[in-house]
């Protein structure tokens, strides 16, 4: 039996190690905010301007110029602080209460209070506390999109690494926390993003510019317009107190003010689409980006599997061109995704979309189903269950014992090498015979095409329990389903837009190459001539020889989030101003 620590030996690591957080860099004071809108050329400029004329006696242009300036930057203290505020309600949202053993049982406590050593549970849905090792485990699969951007949940054996952040997709278990905090792979993308320099946008570089040419122009003019005048007799004072009024005319003290606003209307109409801008010189960066670096999953694709291809009674079918439900083969291959699955198929409202509750490869079926005019747990509520062997990582496949009024029928679902092993016949309509080895060849072809593909081949039988009650032979082969991560409808209008507008596309993820080039086939990002680089290969290369090679690639497949910086980087040394986008930390 697991004990746990006790209450006071956890308060006792707590205090060695610190809480379960990611350290924040220390913020800003006011005043220091406040100091900081005027670190730039024009507004000193505007400063400089608003002291002489103060100083030659013109207190009402002086005085405007200092109150523009200073409207100005609490104009921008005002943006960043609402930024800052948005920010941080979306990190309360995320607190997180884990089931931990403390002094012998179960109890329920905040994330940051979990130090190494803490033995947590964890079950489908949940969201990985910490750095730790599985020490028990009931058919666990973790998603880890959010760090690696692989899209298929990753099946979990006793002392197996789990992280931070990463999500539980199927089964349950018992973790040991082996790394907290800054410790974690979180911690360390989060200690490596705190090295990066913070860069100037484009707007504020050519302000920049502008300001010196602006000041350069307004000191020549004045030298030139004192010489005239004294030369002309106009006196050393009276020339002098010329040449800085037209040096002080020259300064566009109103250009702060209108760059200000401008960009403000900018973010109101970003935060209409659910943005928050932190910085008001990003909107102006977000106009003039010409290459982004997206995500695959979650951002190019649904992050929802989906049912892309389908064999069963010797015929290949699409998705979008689905049988009839009258044909009995498709009826029973979608009552096998009904019946032999623990997930379950939820209408979101607020959403008005489906989702899926539990693992994804399950909800793929639940949604050809859906899409077939089925209603599963309709469906369910006809059948009692009598047995099930759940999905097990060794024997990669589920089965189930159902019986209605009228039937009693074993399912079975899994891998293309354990299911059709213990077929001995195949349904085709209503005819059921026995498996020729043609018919095994195909099988086989289509099963090696769909994962050549990227794809995910899930296959299907059944077996009447009445006649044949073994859970290991004897079984009728249904069909097979290829199921993939779709990409989002609006994904492919967005990239063609994108490179209408001279914008560059490339596809940075860690799913691997054969996934990625099919998303990046359907969604138009490959161009003809565009080359594919994986992690490996990036690894073996010189900034020098990938600054020759990155201009050709649309696709980095099997990358790390390291790699992705890098990738970014050297972007900007070729000159290209880069936004990135996806939903992971690793992005």
């Amino acid at each position: 039996m697991i004990k746990g620590f006790s209450t006071h030996q956890a308060e006792e690591l707590l205090k060695q190690y610190g809480l379960n957080v990611l350290a924040e860099q220390k913020r800003k004071s006011l005043f220091r905010v406040f100091i900081d809108q005027f670190n730039n050329f024009l507004t000193i400029l505007l400063l400089f301007a608003a002291v002489i004329s103060i100083l030659i006696g013109q207190y009402i242009d002086g005085s405007l110029i200092m109150a523009i300036v200073i409207l100005n930057a609490f104009f921008g203290i005002y943006q960043e602080k609402k930024a800052s505020e948005a920010i941080a309600a979306l990190k309360r949202m995320t607190v997180s209460r884990v089931r931990v053993i403390r002094d012998g049982s179960e109890t329920e406590i905040d994330s940051r209070y979990l130090v190494p050593g803490d033995v947590v549970f964890i079950e489908e849905g949940v969201k990985v506390p910490a750095d730790g090792k599985i020490i028990e485990t009931i058919n666990l699969q973790i998603n880890e999109s959010a760090l690696t951007g692989e899209s298929l949940p990753i099946s979990k054996d006793l002392d197996d690494e789990i992280f931070m952040g990463t999500i539980v997709a199927r089964g349950r278990g018992f973790m040991e926390v082996i790394q907290t905090g800054m410790n974690t792979k979180f911690g360390a993308i989060a200690a490596n993003l705190s090295q990066v320099e913070e860069s100037t946008t484009p707007l504020q570089k050519k302000l920049e510019n502008l300001s010196r040419k602006i000041g350069i122009i307004g000191i020549v003019l004045g030298i030139l317009i004192f010489s005239i005048s004294f030369y002309k007799g106009g006196g050393y004072f009276p020339s002098f107190l010329l040449a800085v009024s037209l040096a002080v005319a020259v300064v566009p003290e109103a250009l702060p003010a209108i760059m200000t606003i401008t960009l403000s209307i900018g973010v109101k109409e970003m935060a209409k689409r659910k943005a928050v801008i932190r910085k008001l010189a990003a909107i102006e960066a977000l106009g003039s980006t010409t290459l982004i670096a997206t995500d695959k999953t979650g951002t190019l694709t649904a992050n929802k599997m989906k049912v892309k291809e389908l064999y069963f009674a010797n015929a290949l079918y699409d998705q979008s061109r689905l049988p009839p439900l009258y044909d009995p083969t498709f009826s029973k291959l979608l009552l096998n995704g009904i019946l032999c699955s623990t997930a379950a198929l939820v209408f979101k409202r607020e959403e008005r979309q489906h989702d899926i509750l539990g693992d994804p490869t399950e909800g793929a079926l639940l949604f050809l189903a859906h899409q077939a005019g089925v209603i599963s747990e309709r469906v369910k509520s006809q059948w009692q269950l009598l047995e099930e062997v759940p999905f097990d990582s060794v024997a990669k496949k589920m089965t189930v014992k159902v019986k209605n009024a009228t039937e009693e029928l074993i399912f079975t679902k899994g891998a293309f090498e354990s299911i059709l092993p213990i077929c001995s016949k195949i349904m085709l309509s209503n005819k059921i015979r026995s498996i020729t080895p043609a018919e095994l060849h195909n099988l086989d072809e289509i099963a090696n095409q769909w994962a050549e593909k990227g794809l995910r081949v899930l296959t299907l039988a059944y077996k009447d329990a009445r006649k044949s009650p073994s859970l290991d032979a004897g079984f009728i082969f249904l069909g097979m389903v290829a199921i993939y991560d779709p990409p989002r409808p609006e994904v492919k209008d967005a990239i063609r837009k994108a490179q209408e507008a001279g914008i560059k596309v490339v596809m940075i993820t860690g799913d691997n190459e054969k996934t990625a080039e099919s998303i990046g086939n359907a969604v138009g990002l490959i161009q003809k001539g565009n080359d594919i680089l994986t992690g490996r290969q990036l690894d073996n290369l010189s900034d020098r020889e990938l600054l020759k090679l990155i201009p050709n690639v649309s696709i980095f497949a099997r990358v790390s989030p390291f790699h992705k910086a890098r990738i970014v980087r050297l972007y900007q040394v070729l000159g290209e101003i880069v936004v990135v986008t996806g939903d992971g930390v690793n992005d």
